[in-house]
């Protein structure tokens, strides 16, 4: 009975564990999303101005690029038919910054020319874990109907000139 009792309790536990998922306003992320864009920035602190930019352009950098946002937070990331796994949530026991806006602010990207205006997009910050890797990356985006952004790209590709910023800009397939 003892054994019953145990095991019983074991089965009750794994199940009303709470996993989180994509709800709310979280849920504009999931679906299939396509690299549109990418602009490759970073800011020189000496000269206090912005000093290199590169547009990298799906074609010329990758031939295709797609990223795929689940529901349970799973996410696939395409490069090229290269297959990568990653998880995403909003625990702040990884990082307490973690975050998804409840109301939609303006969203610019940097160009050479200076800011150009995408949208209204919800803010967020979220842990992001490659498969298999305990320690998570938090990675900056905004996202709404029909546009995603993330300041990132140590993710997906990598680029010849490297650090500084790389606001990558997805449109929903």
């Amino acid at each position: 009975m003892k054994k019953l009792v145990f095991i019983s309790t074991l089965i009750l536990l794994g199940f009303s564990c709470k996993k989180e998922r994509l709800n709310d306003n979280k849920e504009l992320l999931v679906g299939k999303w396509e690299l549109d864009y990418a602009i490759h920035y970073w800011y020189n602190v000496k000269r206090s101005r912005y000093e290199y930019f590169d547009t990298l352009i799906p074609g010329i950098n990758a031939n295709n690029l797609f990223i795929t946002f689940k529901k349970s937070g799973k996410v696939l990331a395409e490069v090229d038919g290269e297959e990568s796994k990653y998880k995403m949530n909003f625990k702040t026991k990884y990082n307490k910054y973690v975050s998804f806006d409840n109301e939609k602010s303006n969203v610019n990207i940097r160009t050479e020319d200076g800011l150009q205006y995408l949208g209204d997009f919800y803010l967020f910050k979220a842990n992001f874990h490659h498969k298999g890797e305990s320690e998570a990356n938090v990675i900056l985006g905004a996202v709404n109907d029909n546009a995603l952004k993330l300041n990132m790209g140590w993710v997906f590709f990598e680029v010849e000139n490297g650090g500084g910023v790389i606001q990558n800009v997805f449109k929903k397939v």
